[in-house]
């Protein structure tokens, strides 16, 4: 007896202190003055003797409802306000809302207290839930992904909870939004920058057809951001097997192979593109550049023919033609003895493919003069091989 007496004795000045605390709050709330109201709570959330009080967010919750509805009444008679403020009161609230079943579900665990309010807060949820997912989406629209994703994250998270039980939603309704929202949360994310979230919640965001494209491509770039080489191609391979005429899935595994020296590789990617679509223009680009790294200098000279015939705009056909010529050239060993009849056949050789690069060579400078590195050095060895003196004093000039 003289032990409940003494936890009595110890209740009550916590109670006082409590009451005490929670004036301010309730003071405002009388006055209708909600966003003091909501300051006051905010401020007590903060304190670990308050921030764990069922009493604190029922409070909190109240400040909200009424900067939200004070918001509402405003849009209902078309005048003017705030929409962030009529969001982000919603959102606030529905947290409020989570965070007292959250503390009641811990009083369950610990003390086996029921819990009091759930039935309560999924009502109130239920209540202000549309206007949260409407919240994320507007808030999406206006670029402002970082904000969004907090509201988008609890619309995904809260029909799976305990609480969400409650909610009383159809089923079918309830997946279609959470895939909806997972597609904005995946696109936020990495438009935010935050690489790790964006993988969160990919598996709802893929099952959505019609941005499964976008989704894969978001996937790929998002690899690419954080070094994850494998994912990336990973995720290139897929979309490419799914999306083949998606530009982006070739080019950039094209790239990928490139940057290895993975020719091979590269040429059957690009030759089995060249099979779906002959007129495939970065396909040509990768199957000639893979043959000339491959030293395979007559095709890729036929190669590049291909790509000219299929891209009229690229200069960069013109470049490979040349090269190859000059390399043919230069693949051809000369004989010791310079008199000998070898030697001058050798030469003839030689100089046969010289002359079929330099006017090639001499229009990709014309349309490329800020390329300097790939056509001064290769002109400088056809101009020596040709003797073709002023061209060859001006081309050293420039080197």
């Amino acid at each position: 007896m003289r032990r409940i007496l003494l936890l009595i004795l110890m209740i009550v000045p916590l109670l006082a202190v409590g009451q005490k605390a929670y004036k301010p709050i309730k003071v405002a709330l009388k006055a209708q003055n909600f966003s003091q109201a909501k300051k006051e709570a905010d401020k007590l959330k903060t304190d670990s003797l308050y921030r764990d009080d069922i009493d604190l967010y029922l409070l909190a919750i109240e400040a909200e409802k009424g900067i939200n509805d004070a918001e509402n009444l405003k849009l209902y008679l078309k005048q003017k306000y705030d929409t962030l403020t009529f969001f982000s009161s919603t959102y606030n609230l529905i947290e409020n809302a989570r965070k007292i079943d959250s503390l009641e579900q811990r009083q369950v665990l610990t003390a086996h207290k029921q819990p009091r309010y759930r039935k309560k807060m999924a009502t109130l949820i239920a209540q202000y839930l549309p206007n949260l997912n409407a919240g994320g989406c507007y808030l999406f629209s206006r670029a402002k992904y970082t904000e969004a994703m907090p509201y988008l994250r609890t619309c995904i998270d809260l029909p799976q909870t305990a609480l969400g039980d409650y909610l009383q939603m159809a089923r079918p309704k309830v997946e279609k939004s959470r895939i909806s929202n997972a597609v904005l949360y995946l696109t936020a994310a990495f438009q935010s920058g935050r690489y790790d979230e964006v993988y969160r919640y990919k598996d709802y965001a893929m099952q959505d057809t019609l941005y499964r494209q976008k989704m894969l491509e978001t996937l790929a770039l998002t690899a690419d951001q954080q070094k994850d080489t494998l994912a990336f191609q990973k995720y290139l391979e897929q979309g490419l097997r799914e999306y083949p005429d998606n530009p982006l899935f070739f080019a950039r595994l094209v790239d990928l192979h490139q940057a290895r020296a993975e020719y091979a590789q590269m040429r059957i990617l690009a030759h089995q593109q060249l099979r779906r679509d002959s007129t495939h223009c970065i396909a040509h680009a990768a199957h000639c550049i893979a043959l000339f790294h491959e030293m395979k200098l007559d095709s890729c000279i036929e190669a590049a023919k291909l790509w000219q015939r299929h891209d009229t705009v690229s200069v960069e056909p013109l470049y490979y033609i040349g090269a190859s010529y000059v390399g043919r050239a230069l693949l051809i060993q000369l004989p010791d003895n310079v008199s000998s009849k070898a030697y001058k056949l050798m030469k003839a050789q030689q100089k046969a493919f010289m002359a079929k690069a330099e006017p090639v060579l001499e229009e990709y400078r014309k349309l490329a003069p800020a390329d300097r590195k790939r056509w001064a050095p290769l002109l400088y060895k056809v101009y020596y091989v040709l003797n073709r003196g002023k061209k060859f004093e001006e081309i050293e000039r420039q080197l």
